[in-house]
């Protein structure tokens, strides 16, 4: 998966490709890179584990993260009241990352962000194109048809 932002430099970088695995039997630890989503987010997150929490009497296991590059944990991008994330909001562990694979992916993000309005706004010229276009398409054929049938 490709970095798409800075909030883990300089340990990795945007534009850096980080290979994920699921290890869902190990327990999470203190300072592992992992990968989340979170709701409302179209990307994946990579950040590191800063806090795990297990409640004494449940059992239930509570994640707390933070971009190395960030100055307060992740909890503003967590989903609107959750203050932790669960395992099942884990998506995997980053295994490894390698610099600088990941930019054609940076590249179609940020073009897709920036260009999107400017695209829809084509595609609905070439749409009214496509419907004149048609007209004298069936003109010309109706035309053609009445020719032919005259002579």
């Amino acid at each position: 998966m490709s970095v798409l932002s800075e909030s883990m430099e300089p340990a990795i970088k945007k534009g850096d490709m980080v290979f994920v695995h699921n290890m869902s039997n190990e327990p999470f630890r203190e300072g592992e890179v992992v990968l989340f989503k979170v709701d409302g987010f179209e990307h994946p997150i990579v950040h590191r584990v800063i806090k795990v929490y297990e409640h004494r009497d449940t059992g239930e296991i509570r994640i707390l993260t933070k971009g190395d590059n960030n100055s307060m944990d992740d909890r503003f991008l967590y989903a609107s009241g959750q203050l932790w994330l669960q395992p099942h909001d884990i998506i995997g562990r980053v295994a490894g990352y390698l610099p600088y694979a990941g930019w054609p992916g940076v590249f179609i993000s940020e073009a897709y962000k920036l260009k999107a309005p400017y695209f829809l706004m084509y595609i609905k010229l070439v749409k009214v194109d496509f419907r004149s276009l048609k007209t004298d398409l069936m003109s010309t054929l109706k035309m053609s048809i009445s020719n032919q049938s005259c002579v």
